[in-house]
């Protein structure tokens, strides 16, 4: 299931072409976060032709870990690059990867039609995505840019045979991230590099690897495995350093 989740719109006609591009392509979840304008406008709603009720049934939130929260996978749309902005798909991979994976929750997210996604935006979200366009004019009205997301992933997903990836649980992916980040931490890796960094990137790559249930349990195991060599280790040091530090005392009375 596909949800859309527009940050700031500020256009009352796109976000009704927006719930009409939905409405050709199937898709019925609408949500904005924070909007600029009145979803339900005079303006909106003649945009948006036959796809009202979409508009009607949008769901109005402050923040995007609120709109991204009961998804499986986010998926962030940009054009823009940068430190922070590492592109992973382009709009033909992305339906590639996508595909196998099309009974997950899918949310595909979109920035203000002035400003776009900021970093921390992009930061929330598992992947970034990209259109190509013509690089003298690659900036794509929001609806647009919208419209030709959600055709490309219809296509996809209609003419895609019935093989479907059966990936773990957005809840066993972050545990299993959180026991590798855990484990580094024992190790005090992030003395010099922040723990949020390596936390995005980790969750970049293994996305890409889409990991199963079993995949998930293996990792997780083997870096539970190795935080408890790493207790047992300081333990033992710990023990050695006592020894040192408080050798027996001997007992010349004997």
């Amino acid at each position: 299931m596909i949800t859309v989740i527009l940050i700031e719109p500020e256009g009352e006609g796109n976000i009704g072409a927006v719930a009409r591009a939905m409405m050709n392509t199937g898709v019925s979840r609408l949500i904005l976060v924070n909007p600029k304008c009145d979803h339900l406008s005079e303006d909106s709603l003649n945009h948006s032709v036959h796809a009202r009720e979409i508009l009607q049934n949008a769901v109005v939130l402050q923040s995007l870990p609120d709109a991204i929260d009961n998804s499986e996978i986010r998926i962030a749309f940009s054009r823009r690059i940068g430190q922070w902005r590492k592109r992973d798909y382009s709009l033909q991979e992305l339906t590639e990867h996508l595909t196998p994976l099309r009974d997950k929750s899918i949310a595909v997210v979109f920035g203000n039609e002035k400003h776009g996604l900021s970093n921390e935006d992009i930061l929330l979200c598992d992947l970034l995505c990209y259109i190509p366009s013509a690089p003298g004019f690659a900036s794509l009205n929001l609806s647009q840019a919208v419209m030709v997301a959600l055709y490309e992933l219809f296509i996809a997903f209609q003419g895609a045979d019935s093989f479907r990836r059966e990936t773990a649980p957005r809840e066993e992916f972050d545990e299993m991230i959180g026991t590798i980040i855990g484990t580094l931490e024992n190790l005090d890796y992030f003395r010099t590099v922040p723990a949020w960094r390596l936390t995005k990137y980790l969750n970049k790559i293994l996305h890409r690897a889409s990991l199963d249930h079993y995949d998930t349990v293996i990792i997780r195991n083997l870096f539970q495995r190795v935080n408890g060599m790493i207790i047992q280790m300081r333990k033992e040091l710990d023990a050695k350093t006592d020894d040192t530090e408080n050798p027996p005392t001997t007992n010349l009375n004997k």
